[in-house]
């Protein structure tokens, strides 16, 4: 349960209404297959987590923000009291949350589309930018998707979405890092490579970039708006 509920955790933070809805829909999956694995292995399921998805599924019902996620963190610690565990997966989660919500308001995160003309079409790229007003330097990974119609480079492959677009992704390589230098704002282009080519009549959508930077004891993933 322990990544699920850290996902989460960042989908909370990170989104710009401090509301997810996928938050909540992954939390109850995530305890609904445990509840199934617990089912297999034990012929039954416990009356305790059988009490915990009772709260969880309450609790969910709603995206999550901050309010859910402290309903949670007491279920969790409830769960975890009557099985005398010692740490419920959840525990401090509402005082991290608050804590990447003040980060956020000293350090912003934000993307910028943009697209000028190529030899055979159009090139596009995706910017992040990042005002640090702290007078500290930190370390952001970078992760994200992004829909293309119309790709002539790189060449990825994979499904179409209902627009015919492509899916390009980035994240988990050293390259997708940068740092946010203090008292200034920072930039980098994203993406498999800095540049995506289209046809004159290709387009670059629905574009989602993460952004994660460890402050204060906890990885806060911040909300990235777009810019321009």
């Amino acid at each position: 349960m322990a990544w699920p509920l850290l996902q989460a955790m960042w989908l909370v933070t990170s989104d710009v209404d401090g509301q997810s809805g996928e938050a909540a829909t992954r939390t109850r999956s995530a305890l609904d297959r445990a509840l199934t694995r617990v089912r297999e292995q034990c012929g039954r399921a416990p009356v305790e987590i059988r009490t915990l998805q009772s709260d969880v599924r309450a609790a969910t019902d709603v995206p999550l923000g901050a309010a859910g996620v402290r309903a949670l963190e007491k279920a969790f610690a409830r769960w975890g009291s009557a099985i005398a565990a010692k740490q419920s997966p959840l525990s401090g989660a509402s005082a991290a949350i608050h804590r990447c919500e003040r980060f956020g308001e000293r350090v912003r995160p934000g993307y910028t589309l943009w697209w000028d003309h190529a030899p055979e079409g159009r090139r596009w790229w995706v910017q992040i930018e990042i005002e640090n007003r702290t007078d500290a330097r930190y370390w952001v990974d970078l992760s994200g998707t992004m829909a293309v119609t119309g790709l002539t480079y790189p060449r990825v492959g994979g499904p179409r979405d209902e627009h015919g677009g492509r899916l390009i992704s980035w994240g988990g390589s050293s390259a997708d890092s940068m740092y946010a230098r203090p008292s200034t704002t920072s930039t980098r282009k994203v993406g498999l490579t800095e540049f995506v080519f289209t046809t004159p009549d290709g387009l670059v959508y629905d574009v989602r970039p993460e952004v994660f930077i460890r402050h204060d004891g906890v990885t806060c993933s911040l909300p990235v708006p777009r810019l321009n």
